[in-house]
């Protein structure tokens, strides 16, 4: 609901969150520090979720958002404020909830980031073979693949320094 999607994509989202929280039940489980596990998990969510949002038609920031929810350090605030009233380690608690919420959106971005520039990076070259069926693309000058297919077209003849034609090798 809190992403705004349709109500028969709620269950796909709620996969992908159960799917994470699983992952870093065992990857905790299985010895890795819950700052780590929480690192793996969250980095491997947000490539997930790029990759998954495509096809059902939502941003991939709005499956994200939602599907976060069960790795979000509740427990560790939860037992520091336990431990303002009954001992002195609640700064440990607090450090490590602010460790895992850091861990958590650092690693969403990451996984985030390495999924897009996968995908664009594919959609280059698909889009360079299709220009050039005759030649190969690894024959291409790499300009090819910055000059003329820059991420974002508002700005990119101002990135041009010279004319390029990814047809025309440099012979020099």
């Amino acid at each position: 609901m809190a992403s705004q999607a349709p109500w028969s994509r709620v269950p796909l989202i709620a996969a992908l969150g159960t799917g994470a929280a699983g992952g870093n039940l065992l990857l905790a489980g299985a010895g890795l520090s819950a700052i780590g596990a929480v690192l793996i998990a969250a980095t491997v969510l947000g490539a997930v979720a790029v990759l998954f949002a495509r096809y059902i038609k939502l941003s991939p920031a709005g499956v994200l958002g939602v599907a976060l929810i069960p790795l979000v350090p509740g427990m560790a605030i939860y037992q520091g404020f336990v431990a303002l009233v009954t001992d002195d380690t609640a700064p440990q608690h607090f450090v490590k909830a602010v460790l895992i919420a850091m861990a958590l959106g650092a690693g969403s971005v990451l996984g985030e980031y390495l999924a897009s520039q996968v995908v664009w990076r594919g959609v280059q070259v698909e889009r360079v073979r299709r220009q050039h069926t005759d030649s190969e693309v690894e024959d291409l000058d790499p300009r090819a693949f910055t000059a003329e297919l820059l991420s974002a077209p508002v700005f990119r003849r101002p990135f041009i320094m010279e004319e390029f034609d990814a047809t025309k090798q440099d012979s020099a």
